[in-house]
């Protein structure tokens, strides 16, 4: 009876350290801010990592619009039937507001994730987290009106992101209450992708 107990007591004390191991290791690191290169893409660099060592992140399902001309852009022009001009007007207010957001944090981030799945444009899709509060910047960003929900892989939105949306709309935050109209047309045409 001693010898079952033991043997359960070290079974109990193995599964202990390996999911306190496994829960430390969620990959979960914090990130130096290196630039923005619109309201949901940005560059970072691994604290620590080796100098120049810069990675492209797409903040997964959400979508801002350009704040530059690019390819995307040009797309975005023929399907959305807007000037780009206005795209990127709203575009670079998308990207000046994630760019105060992490300079309020200390342009520091967090990923729980691993680094392994890109889109087509090489860019590794995540979510990030602002070291401060532990918030979801992609959350946030369409909370505060400057970007929309994106169809996940699976083709369904996330319902709090959506959530978030309809939330911002009503309240009229950021792009929706500085140019409702013009996100309106955007939105609808993006939800349609």
């Amino acid at each position: 009876m001693k010898v079952k107990r033991m043997y359960v007591l070290i079974l109990f004390l193995v599964f202990l350290f390996v999911e306190n191991t496994s829960y430390s290791q969620n990959y979960e690191q914090t990130y130096s801010f290196v630039r923005i290169e619109d309201g949901d893409t940005i560059k970072i660099k691994k604290d620590g990592g080796k100098s120049g060592e810069e990675l492209r992140l797409q903040l997964y399902g959400i979508d801002a619009p350009e704040s530059i001309e690019n390819p995307k852009l040009i797309l975005d022009v023929k399907r959305i039937k807007l000037p780009k001009e206005d795209i990127i007007e709203l575009g670079q207010k998308s990207a000046s507001f994630l760019y105060r957001l992490i300079k309020l944090n200390n342009n520091k981030i967090q990923l729980k994730e691993k680094l392994d799945k890109k889109d087509k444009y090489g860019r590794y899709l995540v979510e990030i987290f602002v070291t401060s509060n532990k918030e979801s910047v992609n959350s946030y960003m369409i909370k505060k009106g400057y970007a929309i929900a994106l169809k996940n892989d699976d083709g369904l939105k996330n319902s709090k992101l959506i959530k978030h949306q309809k939330q911002a709309i009503e309240a009229k935050e950021g792009l929706w209450g500085m140019h409702g109209e013009i996100m309106q047309k955007w939105s609808d045409v993006k939800k349609n992708e």
